[in-house]
């Protein structure tokens, strides 16, 4: 009895113990927990002035700093979301936005971005829903019902993308969007024979498997195998086209019942023409909805995945851009288009990264013509010379893409000697030109990386990113007022391709060095 008592008394004393040591350790965890809480939201704050700013970079550090110390900081992952975007890392940009519609499932503008990015990654279905979500909260929207539509249109539910299109245009009152509406009418012209089928086809469910009896088993009765039946519907919103939901029902055609008429066949050659003349009027969006609907009638079709990697480059989001020209390349191995433009697409995302000498170098596509700055050193004379022939051509594309590989892979020193053989047998080359600067940039080599960008300028004035090269190698050497000049006449550019986030840097940069 006395150990026992003994027992009792020595567990009460360790119980005693024991609870200001757990409360000691709750409150170490809830103040660390809280330190972290603070530590994101400082973190936050300072993002958000760093884009008020325009230091993109600088944002980014912070945001994700942020995230590192709360991973529940939705705004963080937010503005992550969009800054990836922009600069066309897509795919990482939609783990962002879902992140931050996860933790805050009633903001209106995280559903619409990630609404957007997927319908710009090709993932129609996704964009769909999350399009619906996003109408839901702001119902008066009509971005949200045209967005909703072109998802459902691109992934072949003409009915709905059509009720979708009539929301857009009941509620589309802005005097400026009126090439949109335009755009919807035809959209449901264009469709309308392929609902109809889709409508009659819902008319026609079968009347032998009548609706269930509120009495009837919960667990419907097996379908044979042969019978088709409906397919489910998405999780239906407010302001989704088909909103009403109708009891699951099986389909059964008659055996006397006529065919409905097919839907006019989409010609791919005719939605290129559309896409050509688009992009001809520098409307990148219709040029890629073009495309698209050429690709969809036709995935072999290697000219409009060509063309619609072009239109993704120029929209800055160079993932999607190299997918489609590798597709292209699977198709048709020898395409020298789908090549350069993938080698140059490298070339733009290994030059992006700051180089060791603290220089950030980029290839941008061809934008409008810029004069030359006056103080530009005096260019290679190529702009004139003969084109080569079509042997000399293909071993020239060879070797420049051999050498932005080595770029790829900071072997600088063997990338200039793969794009000296490329110069040799095109003088002319412009993108080797620039690629050549790049990785002599790389090695320290300035004034030589600056008379490449100059003689890129010669070939092709039709260029920008010479200009960018050329402030980036006379910043290096030092010509600060020079540096200067060709920053702001980059960031002046009027260029499609010349990307906002590089063109804010080129204007920070130039107005930072003209306060020293």
């Amino acid at each position: 009895m006395r150990i026992g008592m003994r027992l009792v008394h020595t567990l009460c004393a360790l119980a005693l113990a024991a609870g200001p040591v757990d409360a000691a350790a709750k409150k170490t965890t809830s103040n660390a927990a809280a330190a972290k809480r603070s530590r994101a939201a400082q973190m936050r704050e300072r993002g958000l002035a760093a884009v008020a700013a325009g230091r993109e970079d600088e944002a980014l550090e912070d945001f994700g700093l942020a995230v590192e110390a709360d991973p529940n900081d939705q705004v963080a992952h937010h503005e992550i979301g969009k800054i990836l975007f922009r600069r066309g890392q897509v795919p990482e940009a939609i783990g962002h936005f879902r992140s931050a519609v996860r933790l805050q499932p009633k903001d209106a503008s995280a559903w619409y971005n990630l609404a957007f990015a997927q319908r710009t990654a090709q993932k129609f279905p996704d964009a769909a829903e999350s399009y619906r979500r996003y109408a839901a909260l702001s119902p008066d929207d009509p971005d949200a019902y045209y967005g909703l539509a072109e998802s459902l249109r691109q992934s072949g539910q003409a009915r709905g993308a059509v009720a979708a299109y009539r929301q857009y245009l009941e509620k589309e009152k802005r005097p400026t969007e009126q090439k949109w509406v335009q755009r919807a009418n035809e959209r449901i012209a264009e469709l309308q024979p392929q609902a109809d089928v889709e409508e009659q086809a819902a008319a026609a469910l079968a009347v032998t498997a009548p609706p269930q009896s509120p009495t009837a088993p919960s667990t419907p009765p097996p379908t044979s195998p042969s019978t088709p039946t409906s397919p489910s519907s998405p999780t239906p919103t407010p302001t989704a086209p088909e909103a009403a939901a109708s009891p699951a029902r099986t389909i059964v055609h008659g055996t006397t019942e006529a065919k409905p008429a097919a839907p006019a066949a989409v010609d791919p050659a005719t939605k290129i023409a559309e896409g050509d003349s688009a992009l001809a009027a520098k409307d990148f969006r219709m040029a890629l909805y073009a495309y698209q609907d050429a690709i969809m009638a036709d995935p072999k079709n290697v000219a409009a995945r060509v063309k619609a990697g072009q239109v993704y480059a120029k929209m800055g989001h160079d993932p999607e851009a190299i997918e489609q020209w590798n597709r292209a390349i699977a198709l048709d191995p020898q395409n020298g288009d789908a090549q350069e433009a993938l080698a140059a697409a490298f070339a733009r995302r290994e030059l992006r990264k700051p180089m060791p000498q603290g220089s950030t170098v980029v290839t941008v596509a061809p934008p409008s013509q810029s004069p030359a700055p006056a103080t530009a050193p005096p260019p290679l004379a190529v702009a004139t010379a003969p084109a080569p022939p079509a042997e000399e051509e293909a071993a020239a594309r060879r070797h420049y893409s051999a050498g932005v590989a080595l770029i790829h892979d900071r072997k600088y020193e063997a990338a200039v000697a793969e794009l000296d053989k490329a110069i040799a047998l095109r003088p002319a080359y412009a993108n080797a030109l620039i690629a050549r600067g790049s990785a002599r940039i790389s090695l320290g080599r300035y004034p030589d990386a600056a008379q490449d960008y100059s003689a890129a300028r010669a070939a092709d004035p039709a260029l920008a990113a010479p200009l960018f090269g050329l402030a980036e190698a006379y910043r290096q050497m030092g010509d600060v007022p020079r540096a200067i000049e060709l920053y702001r006449a980059f960031a002046q550019s009027n260029a499609p391709d010349a990307q906002a986030d590089l063109k804010a840097y080129a204007k920070q940069t130039a107005d930072s060095l003209s306060l020293k």
